[in-house]
């Protein structure tokens, strides 16, 4: 009966506390993944605009790509590590505050290796958002509903794939500039971070400690 009981008063406080931290995070993954793919469609034409060389424009398009994955595949395993010593939250606010600095650094650019210097800078961090907002939400969600949230978490990825690309290329056709579109990126980027500074708080339980199992 004690059993029962104890579940039963945990599930307000579950709601109380889980879900809108669940909420915020869900849009902390949105917000970073639309903001990312807001830039991927005018990448190329950008690269366009910086004057290079004739009949090396798909070589440099794809070195800067890859300096993003390249830099994404070294940063990742050393992410999580620190994100395990110091708290994932803390990784994932200073990813966010990389990629605010770097994307706006991006529409100041005037070479093709200025932009795969920074593209590659960019991998370094942005690829640890998602791992580390996913990590927060292991250790918040109990085990027997971690698939729903991360079913929440999956679906923000894939809607910020669907609205960021259209996005991008109406502001680059509105401003008639790909520049335009890293500005615009980076204050989506800043606007994430204060939202989880704001929404997710600095101290986060694990399941068990709020749910009392």
């Amino acid at each position: 009966m004690r059993p029962f009981m104890c579940c039963t008063a945990a599930k307000p406080q579950l709601r109380r506390f889980l879900y809108p931290v669940l909420i915020a995070m869900v849009l902390v993954i949105f917000m970073a993944n639309f903001a990312a793919m807001t830039v991927e469609p005018t990448l190329t034409l950008f690269l366009q605009s910086l004057h290079v060389p004739e009949g090396s424009l798909e070589l440099h398009a794809g070195v800067v790509f890859a300096a993003t994955g390249l830099a994404s595949f070294l940063a990742a395993p050393w992410l999580g590590k620190l994100g395990d010593s110091y708290g994932h939250r803390l990784i994932l606010s200073w990813s966010l505050a990389g990629a605010t600095a770097v994307y706006f650094l991006q529409g100041l650019v005037t070479a093709p290796w200025h932009l795969a210097v920074l593209r590659f800078l960019l991998g370094l961090g942005v690829r640890g958002i998602v791992p580390a907002a996913n990590a927060v939400i292991a250790q918040m969600i109990p085990a027997q509903r971690r698939g729903r949230g991360f079913g929440w978490t999956l679906s923000a990825n894939f809607w910020g794939n669907v609205v960021g690309p259209l996005t991008g290329s109406v502001i680059a056709s509105s401003f008639d500039s790909q520049r335009a579109v890293f500005p615009v990126t980076a204050l989506i980027m800043l606007l994430n971070l204060g939202w989880l500074l704001l929404r997710v708080p600095r101290r986060l339980p694990d399941a068990a400690a709020v749910t009392g199992e």
